[in-house]
């Protein structure tokens, strides 16, 4: 069992990570023209992000690697009577992704836990259809401290936001926003980014 298997139950009782979520869902609100959409959250979790937007959108795919944060969700939409918010069990290190079927992929604060940044967005623009964006929203390079049960599952130490920005231009997506969007306070400030693209 996973540490994210384990934290899931309560995963929502921190009031940080709820605000953070709803702060990412108002930002891209105000930056994407959300409708119809069909929706990739990936790394949901507990699905904070895929809960704030489905109400704005057609359908919001929550795919994580912990089937204990799935579990959550599915009780939440069950207990909320929500049924646009679908639950897939996904592993992005050793399976592609569905092949331009979403209008918007999100993944917020799960990057660093993936080794090769390169290949996770190339695998995500490749999931977008024509015009679709991609929103990453991560913690800025940090010393290794922010995460207190350790680091074992941890592949990077933050990320400099212009080096991700480097990359989303190689692979072609016209970034339209990129900036520092929160700092979390534990026993110093970590800086966390948002950074939108558009596959043109």
């Amino acid at each position: 069992m996973s540490r994210f298997d384990q934290l899931a139950s309560e995963w929502d009782l921190r009031p940080q990570r709820v605000q953070s979520a709803k702060n990412v869902s108002q930002k891209l609100r105000s930056l994407i023209p959300l409708k119809d959409q069909n929706v990739l959250d990936y790394g949901a979790g507990t699905g904070l992000i895929a809960f704030d937007l489905c109400e704005d959108v057609h359908t919001v795919t929550a795919m994580d690697n912990s089937h204990g944060m799935l579990e959550e969700i599915e009780k939440k939409a069950q207990k909320a009577g929500i049924d646009n918010v679908i639950t897939l069990y996904h592993d992005i290190n050793d399976t592609h992704l569905p092949k331009q079927q979403y209008d918007l992929f999100v993944s917020s604060m799960t990057m660093h836990h993936i080794p090769d940044t390169k290949a996770f967005l190339k695998k995500a623009k490749e999931s977008l259809k024509k015009e679709g964006y991609i929103a990453i929203n991560d913690l800025e390079s940090e010393d290794g401290s922010f995460h207190s049960m350790g680091n074992d599952d941890v592949a990077h130490f933050g990320f400099d936001k212009e080096q991700i920005k480097r990359i989303f231009e190689e692979l072609e997506l016209e970034v339209v926003f990129m900036d520092t969007v929160e700092i979390i306070s534990k026993k110093r400030d970590y800086p966390v980014f948002l950074i939108v693209g558009k596959n043109v």
